[in-house]
């Protein structure tokens, strides 16, 4: 079993992350690490995967830098996309990361710039350098968004 996400845990635990676990241990595996902690890191994971392989589409890949013009310039089409897609997610985020705070997984931070950040380290890594790679570039960008660069 290969780590996806290290040192996730706190006093010491080193989980590796419920989806991964879950495939080979089944929903014994939850009771395996402490209670809320790899829910959180499993979501963050799982956001990563879900915009890494949205990018990695080749429709979508071809229609971004399309799509970026008209949101530019077409403030109502900008609204219909925030409003409707957008703003769910974020929303959705912003609970699972209030949740967290709560139960000291995580420390205070913005939800907005939270997706900010893995979708724009997504789209970069894909559509800009190229990665296939949709497990390893997960585990590094998920890795990046719950440890940070300092040491």
């Amino acid at each position: 079993m290969r780590k996806r996400v290290a040192d996730v845990g706190r006093d010491g635990a080193d989980p590796v992350l419920l989806d991964d676990r879950r495939e080979k241990f089944g929903a014994a595996a939850e009771r395996l690490v402490p209670a809320g902690l790899v829910p959180f890191a499993a979501e963050i994971t799982r956001l990563c995967r879900g915009a890494i392989r949205m990018y990695g589409d080749p429709a979508v890949r071809e229609a971004i830098p399309g799509l970026l013009t008209d949101l530019r310039a077409n403030r109502p089409l900008r609204r219909v996309l925030s409003d409707r897609l957008e703003a769910a997610a974020r929303g959705q985020l912003a609970g699972r990361v209030d949740d967290a705070i709560a139960a000291g997984t995580a420390r205070a931070v913005d939800p907005d710039a939270l997706m900010d950040v893995i979708a724009g380290g997504a789209w970069y890594a894909v559509c800009v350098r190229r990665v296939t790679d949709v497990d390893s570039a997960t585990e590094t960008l998920a890795d990046l968004v719950l440890h940070g660069v300092l040491a």
